[in-house]
């Protein structure tokens, strides 16, 4: 409930404030997960899929909130009684930070770095708590183009994501991924 509350609030915080509103962009985008230490013993590799929205106000520093969803399946030769996951939906505040400065809107290619928080819920194999609270970091690179008079923006980004390492069930094993991922953004 509280979750579900504060991004309500984060969501009107940004709306209502005109000059924020002016850089406004929604993604959609697809990625690639793959699993190290603990949760690659237990899951295989998998696709996830994303939503975005993003603050893009001041050039060189972004903020918004991610939602990215992706189900998993067990290891070939699993034993069934070792719990794995079978979904987790993340909820990330992030930030981006462009550290060289470059103009992001005018067909150029810009790097850039990301932090996050992560809010998950992954679904396992043996019902214990879903809730997770961890942190991402990585970066990306970004391309700014306009077609009919509407401003695009694709992002390719890698991130290590750990969803669980701060608040997890104890019956949980820690997640721990290398997250690819191509966005496509548009100026709302």
């Amino acid at each position: 409930m509280r979750m579900k509350l504060l991004i309500i609030l984060f969501g009107l915080f940004i709306i209502m404030n005109q000059n924020l509103q002016s850089q406004l962009y929604g993604g959609l985008g697809a990625g690639y997960i793959q699993p190290f230490g603990e949760f690659d013993e237990i899951n295989k590799s998998a696709l996830s899929y994303s939503v975005n929205l993003e603050n893009r106000y001041y050039c060189r520093l972004w903020y918004g909130v991610r939602l990215d969803y992706s189900e998993f399946e067990a290891k070939d030769g699993l034993d069934s009684t070792i719990p794995h996951y079978n979904n987790i939906l993340n909820i990330t505040p992030q930030f981006r930070y462009n550290f060289l400065g470059l103009n992001c809107y005018d067909d150029v290619v810009f790097p850039y770095l990301q932090l996050g928080m992560i809010i998950s819920s992954a679904g396992s194999s043996n019902n214990s708590s879903r809730l997770g609270l961890g942190a991402l970091g990585g970066g990306g690179l970004s391309y700014g183009f306009n077609i009919f008079k509407t401003c695009f923006l694709v992002d390719l980004n890698a991130s290590y994501s750990m969803p669980n390492i701060l608040i997890k069930d104890n019956t949980r094993k820690e997640i721990h991924y290398l997250h690819l991922n191509l966005i496509l953004n548009v100026k709302l």
